[in-house]
């Protein structure tokens, strides 16, 4: 909620011309028992390739430029 109510409102590429401003801010998230649940869903669709394409994305941000 504290992003929606204080967060800077910034056009990006994403958004068509009609579209509301996205939010923005810098969040920092603790994660205070990082092993606790499982991280990857039982039906996690695809198969290796796919789910080593999300394990790069999340721990290097491969995708960001789209």
């Amino acid at each position: 909620m504290a992003v929606w109510d204080k967060g800077l409102e910034v056009k990006t590429q994403y958004d068509k011309p009609e579209d509301p401003p996205s939010k923005d801010a810098t969040v920092i998230v603790t994660i205070t028992d990082p092993f606790n649940e499982l991280r990857i869903h039982k039906n996690f669709p695809g198969g290796p390739e796919e789910l080593e394409s999300y394990r790069l994305e999340v721990v290097n941000g491969i995708h960001d430029h789209w």
